[in-house]
């Protein structure tokens, strides 16, 4: 394919990752038009250009990226690609963050692109997972002023009690109905689990897994919640590295996190519409998968990729991203990748969707 564009996009973190716009290309059955570039230094080592005749690859069958340049086809006016050194959404000066390398935006709060990624995320299957909002909804809300912080989901409805013309002022796309379904999702999103809610917070170096091993280790909100205050109250963050699978990294983003009187006031404001269950460890089940080492392609009709990851680490499987000989189980679902042709060459053996169903019942 051909690079038409690099854009440089701000993500939740505030790190400037480029993406290169490409001619589309069919890939596996896939249209990839966005390839990801990952960094400045990958752009450097490989020299890639605007302009430049490009091999585009879907790195593990998923994330598309440029694995070459053919420089034989290069325009000779071509120019190497400059990163730039103020933020792309909000002019703010970037830096190199000294902890990963990645050039990053630290104007956190007043960054658009850095807000409207974390309201991303807030709604996202791994935290609240309200249905009804998708990216673009989310950017149309956040540019009309409907929602601003986390806690303007759970004003929305309110809001439309006031507004007659809300959705006059939402525009094409929306109706009665649709309104209605987003409000019953987001109804149904005040009840949260401690683990999806911890994620839910945007900490950086907090993901799913520091989530669930917090909540694990806490077990309750307000514990958790009164430890860190207690914590900061005292300047005492030794509690946190008690925790096993809790490093220097994720201690100081908690503690900076929680003691920042901007979060702490959203967060306050958040609390006010939400409840969040206890966390309940869920003791592993033994069945045919469990110890096995699986990898996943393609979708799949009874879960979401999420789910199905969920359920084989519950009964005690580990999920890989790539196919090799130390691979058990390949678990197939509708429109597989490359995967497939590489487990026939590792003779790893391929399990469709029932068959799988039927051995995670194995021993139920």
């Amino acid at each position: 394919s051909k690079i038409i564009n690099i854009e440089v996009q701000v993500g939740r973190t505030g790190a400037l990752t480029p993406v290169a716009k490409v001619e589309p290309v069919n890939i596996g059955g896939v249209v990839v038009s966005n390839a990801t570039l990952h960094n400045e230094d990958e752009i450097n080592r490989k020299d890639i250009r605007i302009g430049d005749t490009v091999t585009v690859e879907r790195a593990g069958d998923v994330i598309p990226k440029i694995k070459d340049v053919d420089i034989s086809k290069r325009n000779l006016t071509s120019k190497s690609f400059v990163f730039p050194d103020f933020c792309p959404s909000c002019g703010a000066e970037v830096k190199v963050d000294k902890t990963d390398s990645a050039i990053r935006c630290y104007n956190f709060q007043n960054c658009d692109a850095q807000v409207i990624a974390g309201l991303k995320d807030f709604v996202s299957k791994k935290a609240f997972n309200i249905d009804g909002l998708g990216g673009r909804i989310i950017e149309e809300f956040y540019q009309k002023n409907l929602i601003q912080q986390p806690a303007d989901f759970f004003r929305l409805e309110a809001k439309s009690k006031n507004k007659l013309n809300l959705i006059e002022f939402l525009g094409k796309g929306w109706g009665e109905k649709s309104l209605q379904n987003l409000f019953h999702s987001i109804e149904k999103a005040k009840l949260i689990n401690l683990d999806r809610f911890l994620f839910s917070l945007g900490i950086r170096h907090i993901g799913e897994n520091a989530s669930q091993i917090l909540a694990g280790y806490f077990g309750s909100w307000d514990d958790f919640y009164s430890a860190i205050k207690a914590g900061i109250a005292k300047n005492d963050e030794q509690f946190l590295f008690e925790i096993e699978g809790i490093g220097q990294l994720m201690v100081t983003s908690l503690i900076g996190f929680f003691s920042d009187f901007k979060e702490r006031e959203k967060l306050e404001d958040l609390l006010n519409y939400v409840r969040i269950e206890k966390f309940i460890k869920v003791s592993k089940v033994e069945t045919a998968i469990t110890d096995k080492k699986l990898v996943l392609t393609g979708t799949f009709n009874a879960f979401s990729r999420a789910e199905l990851k969920s359920i084989c680490e519950r009964a005690g499987a580990k999920v890989l991203t790539s196919v090799s000989n130390n691979v058990d189980f390949l678990v197939v679902g509708q429109a597989p990748g490359s995967k497939v042709k590489k487990a026939d060459e590792f003779g790893v053996k391929q399990i469709f969707e029932e068959e799988f169903k039927a051995l995670i019942d194995y021993n139920l």
